[in-house]
């Protein structure tokens, strides 16, 4: 998601906040919904919404980087029952998990080894964000 001016013409949008969405809207996973520092501004405090900063990223056809967040739902299980993810807050099916950590007794499933490294990066954290139980 990015707020921004944009120019409607015979039903199309254009305009560079388009183009920033576009690209947000490509590099966000499955289930997974990001946002720019303008949309997070403009969102102010969003009942039972965690924003977590992803930092800034370079993104095709745009001068600057961008500072990204992720939107996350509040909590630790998915309305399906899975686990969450502590580090993108994604779920995960046990079966398919990419690594279990337990952390002071409470078991963290990973959707991949990049959550799973920046879980074990920096655990305090996230660790109590989304215990899989």
């Amino acid at each position: 998601m990015h707020t921004g001016p944009a120019v409607e013409r015979d039903g199309d949008w254009f305009g560079a906040p388009v183009n920033i969405a576009a690209r947000v809207s490509g590099l966000a996973a499955g289930g997974e919904v990001l946002l720019t520092e303008a949309t997070r501004a403009a969102a102010g405090a969003v009942e039972e919404v965690e924003f977590d900063e992803r930092g800034r990223r370079p993104l095709k056809n745009v001068d600057e980087p961008v500072t990204l967040h992720a939107a996350l739902a509040e909590g630790a299980r998915s309305a399906s029952g899975l686990p969450i993810d502590p580090a993108c807050r994604m779920a995960v099916e046990p079966a398919r998990a990419a690594g279990t950590v337990v952390h002071e007794g409470v078991e963290y499933q990973f959707c991949s080894l990049e959550c799973a490294g920046r879980f074990a990066a920096a655990p305090e954290r996230y660790a109590g964000r989304a215990a899989s139980g």
